[in-house]
């Protein structure tokens, strides 16, 4: 019997696990897009200045979950609020 009883199946070439934490990081930023977004980005409907440092943190904690699953710069700038409010939070609220 040749490897590991315990080894992972695959999914187009890339461990099972590695797909579970990828998915894992992503759903991860939605959440911290959708819960911090309205601080960092001035055409807010909630803008809160005062809220502002702590909720950049946040995003930035957001940015690095998304660049660990693999997506580039531009993608990762929309998807945190470049784009403006609206658009980060359609991709934060959409079901994958």
């Amino acid at each position: 019997m040749s490897g590991s009883p315990h080894k992972l199946g695959t999914i187009e070439g890339t461990s099972a696990f590695k797909q579970v934490t990828k998915k894992g990081k992503i759903k991860r930023a939605k959440r911290l897009v959708r819960n911090n977004v309205e601080n960092t980005v001035s055409d807010s409907p909630n803008y809160d200045e005062s809220k502002f440092d702590k909720s950049e943190k946040k995003i930035i904690k957001a940015v690095k979950l998304l660049e660990k699953a693999g997506f580039s710069k531009e993608e990762i700038e929309q998807m945190t609020g470049a784009g403006g409010y609206k658009a980060a939070m359609d991709w934060a609220t959409k079901k994958d």
